[in-house]
Order: C-alpha cells, then structure tokens, then sequence
C-alpha cells in the first residue's frame, strides 16, 4: 500500500502573531475575549505595549500577539458565551498552546493550513487557529 512522508516545517513567529491578529480582531469576537494576561515574575503589561521592552519599534503587535511567546507568560482567553469567569471558561494561551494549535490545523483542517502557509489568511483562519490552541478542534462554528 502507499507510504508517508514526514514534514517538517519552521514558522516564524511573526506569521503566527499575523494569525493571531486575525482572530483576535474579528474571526474570534463571537466567542472569545482576552480577559487578562499572566505574566512571568518581573514584567508587567506595559513591556508588551507599544514602546515597551518587549515590542519591535518598527513592527507593531498587540499585547495579546506577543505575550504567549514569552517564556512564562499566557494571554486568558474567556469563553463569551459563559461569561460565568471560571476554570471552564477561561483557557490559556501560551507557547505550548499556539505549538497545540497549529499542529491541530495542520492535521485535522489542511485547507486553513494551506491558507495560512500561502499567506491567504483571513478572520476565519485566524479563528479556526485560535480554537485549534485552545481546544484542540473547532468547537464554534
């Protein structure tokens, strides 16, 4: 029978944060708000703003685009739906929840995959990936 290949693929960042920015700025508005943010032990929220030490002068990114790729820090991502502000509503979203989330979109929706590798991403790419680091499937639809 047929065989399979093994890929393996590096993203950079800055696509996944453009990702990011898709969902958070409208395909994910329908469930999803960021409630708060939990941050490694001596940085506060205003190293993630614009002229913070945590930000690129020359290319502006929202907070809740840049704190999951720092080393212990999360964006809490609240369910709209149950704004109730407890455990099964609140997810975390972190390094290890984005790396969740694509491999999710690679494996279970390669047409958003695709999508976001050609740069053809939109608010619906952007949502699906938000769900898939979240929830590991589109659980909204």
């Amino acid at each position: 029978m047929g065989t399979k290949l093994t890929l393996s693929i590096e993203v950079d960042d800055e696509k996944i944060k453009g990702l990011l920015c898709c969902a958070f700025e409208g395909g994910s508005n329908y469930w999803a708000q960021v409630d708060d943010y939990e941050l490694a032990s001596g940085l506060y929220l205003d190293d993630f703003k614009k002229g913070g030490k945590l930000t690129d002068p020359k290319n502006y990114w929202h907070p809740c685009q840049i704190v999951p790729f720092v080393e212990g820090c999360a964006v809490i991502v609240m369910e709209r739906e149950n704004e109730r502000r407890d455990r099964k509503t609140m997810h975390k979203l972190d390094r290890a929840a984005i790396q969740k989330g694509i491999d999710a979109l690679m494996q279970k929706y390669p047409r958003h995959f695709g999508d976001f590798l050609s740069d053809n991403t939109d608010a619906t790419t952007g949502d699906v990936f938000l769900q898939c680091c979240l929830f590991g499937e589109v659980v909204y639809g």
